[in-house]
């Protein structure tokens, strides 16, 4: 593994229930990250989300997070002041979320609103920034890129607006790119075309991508290392090509429940949970 950008080391993200009473949501997280692919994997609620937002620094209100070690690059972020953390926010770190259609502004003119991240963490011109999200448009392979800079997000697909977050997270050339999902709405031809896009840019730019995805054939293909996450914590670590090799119950079953296509026609099986995995 290159450079190490991240260092996480126990890290616990709890809520508060209608009574009052603290449920964790992580446990005893730690996880490292060079310039490479790192896939977390797992089912709805199992934390991965939580995690790459505890990361960027924004979650939910009412989560109570602590770790032994959040580092970053060499930055403590636990200790670093809230301007600090929202530089390296707005310039070192990027987060594609799930969904482009609820993320975007619908208001706004989708050029606008490249420039607009671009222009908030960088002092440049407006026509030096106008040139730069033309730029990143055609990175992401969108053409006439003129017309689209003019468009607003209900006149564009969905494979065309998850181009254009991920065009809003990379204009600002990040050494970390969280992608929470980011092709879980997109049809499959869609999907290889931007796991593509993603693969280009993080290889020219040396950068680090954590990807949160259920698709474990996906990360298998597209990732380098694999974290398997199951109620809040890690269970298992591997390499992704090794992913099908796996050990850990948990981890066979969710290869085993999925569909094959010269697989048997009987029902996919129910995934067993064990109390023993909640250490």
């Amino acid at each position: 593994m290159s450079e190490l950008l991240v260092e996480i080391e126990n890290l616990h993200i709890s809520f508060k229930d209608e009574e009052g009473k603290v449920k964790p949501a992580v446990r005893n997280l730690s996880l490292s990250l060079g310039r490479e692919k790192l896939g977390i994997v797992g089912e709805s609620g199992s934390g991965k989300s939580l995690t790459g937002r505890a990361l960027i620094g924004v979650l939910p209100g009412g989560a109570v997070a602590s770790a032994d070690k959040l580092i970053f690059d060499g930055v403590d972020l636990q200790h670093c002041s809230a301007s600090e953390r929202r530089f390296l926010r707005g310039n070192r770190m990027g987060m594609i979320l799930q969904d482009p259609k609820y993320s975007l502004n619908p208001i706004m003119m989708v050029g606008k609103q490249i420039t607009e991240a671009l222009r908030v963490s960088k002092k440049i011109s407006a026509s030096k920034a106008k040139d730069a999200v033309f730029e990143i448009l055609e990175a992401v392979q969108i053409r006439d890129v003129q017309r689209v800079f003019k468009l607003y997000p209900h006149e564009v697909s969905g494979g065309m607006a998850q181009r254009i977050m991920i065009a809003m997270m990379l204009v600002r050339e990040p050494d970390l790119l969280i992608a929470d999902e980011p092709t879980s709405a997109l049809d499959v031809t869609v999907q290889l075309s931007v796991l593509e896009i993603l693969d280009t840019l993080v290889e020219e730019r040396n950068m680090g991508l954590i990807l949160i995805s259920h698709d474990l054939g996906l990360v298998n293909q597209f990732c380098d290392r694999v974290l398997v996450m199951y109620a809040g914590q890690v269970v298992e670590e591997l390499q992704a090509n090794k992913l099908y090799e796996a050990k850990h119950p948990y981890t066979r079953g969710l290869l085993n429940c999925m569909p094959t296509i010269d697989g048997p026609l009987s029902p996919l099986p129910v995934l067993d949970r064990d109390p023993k995995w909640l250490i």
